[in-house]
């Protein structure tokens, strides 16, 4: 009777395991609430749930609590003529935003912190982009076809790898840069990592073009590559010396948008008859279409998505109602007794306490 108990005992504590096991990872996955965050887009989430878009006018805007502000960076002093924010906004911790406006035929890197906006191209020239800043305020970008940095009033033009362009897309706190230049002759741009001074080719898929858009605390990069011959491009994961192919879920074409600290990937691909994107989230080595995760009647096409923070929040653009809006992704994850009991583990743990008792 003994030795039974005790067998007994080793098969709860596996299956329980078992079902531990399956509910987190069950749990990345186990679905989303859209929220609708209205017409215009969605580019980036912070860890606090702010998020920076646009309205329908292209204008900047921040969400937080529910609430949409206008950031007015179209009332700036840039000159004469309509200014409107491109879609390379980001947002830190701190609450500061950069993105890029454009007036008049000149595109200006801009600033936004606590209601005063400013223009960090200033002395650059026609043409400057924001496209990054971390939690010290430290921003990258482009400028006169260069990967910037601009850092407490100081702008420094980043390497390349032998030609004569680059941009820098995502800096780190810790000082990493990613981005893409060219190689030598401007012939083959290839994604590129700058840290301490040292320009690294992260390497291509096979093709003559890459770049990385986002790097997390770890040194895992994302972006995307062309494959062998440049007709296509697949979604790229950049780490230890390594690029890996993501995949495309059936389609011609992927891309990697964002990679948080968990190792969690979004983005978008073409779908298999060409005809449209939808928004994609990689994550434990499984490529998954976010429109699954979501509720079929809900009216929704998710179409990109542009970020994720360490919460698993994500934003990006779709198709509501027929209508072009922004959403925001939270994961609801299954509760582990509704997944015990749609497997099947409650009812075979009950079998084997009958068994027990015989």
């Amino acid at each position: 009777m003994e030795k039974r108990r005790s067998e007994m005992r080793k098969i709860t504590a596996s299956l329980a395991m078992v079902a531990i096991l399956a509910v987190t990872g069950m749990a990345e996955a186990g679905g989303y609430t859209v929220t609708n965050l209205g017409s215009g887009g969605a580019y980036a989430i912070n860890s606090k749930g702010q998020i920076v878009g646009s309205n329908a006018n292209g204008y900047a805007v921040l969400f937080s609590n529910g609430t949409a502000t206008d950031l007015g960076w179209y009332n700036n002093t840039l000159g004469t003529g309509t200014n409107f924010i491109k879609t390379t906004m980001t947002i830190n911790n701190s609450n500061q935003v950069v993105g890029t406006s454009y007036n008049s035929g000149v595109y200006s890197a801009l600033l936004f912190d606590n209601g005063t906006v400013t223009n960090l191209g200033a002395n650059l020239g026609n043409n400057s982009w924001a496209t990054s800043i971390n939690d010290l305020g430290q921003v990258v970008g482009k400028a006169n076809g260069m990967a910037t940095l601009y850092s407490n009033g100081t702008v420094t033009t980043l390497g390349t790898l032998g030609g004569t362009k680059g941009k820098a897309d995502c800096i780190t706190n810790s000082g990493q840069i990613v981005g893409a230049s060219s190689t030598i002759g401007d012939t083959e741009q290839h994604a590129t990592l700058w840290n301490n001074g040292t320009v690294t080719d992260l390497g291509t898929l096979g093709g003559t073009h890459s770049t990385a858009y986002n790097i997390n605390d770890a040194g895992q990069a994302v972006g995307y590559s062309t494959i062998s011959g440049d007709i296509t491009h697949h979604a790229a994961l950049y780490s230890n010396g390594t690029v890996t192919d993501l995949g495309t879920l059936g389609g011609s074409n992927s891309v990697a948008n964002i990679i948080n600290n968990k190792g969690q990937v979004v983005g978008n691909f073409t779908t298999a008859d060409g005809s449209t994107t939808h928004a994609a989230l990689w994550s434990n080595g499984t490529a998954i279409d976010l429109n699954s995760l979501v509720n079929a009647a809900s009216g929704w096409v998710l179409l990109s998505a542009n970020d994720i923070n360490d919460s698993g929040q994500i934003v990006g653009n779709g198709i509501f109602n027929g209508q072009k809006e922004a959403f925001l992704l939270t994961p609801t994850p299954i509760p582990a007794a509704a997944w015990l009991m749609g497997s099947g583990l409650i009812g075979l743990l009950g079998f084997r306490r009958k068994q027990n008792n015989l």
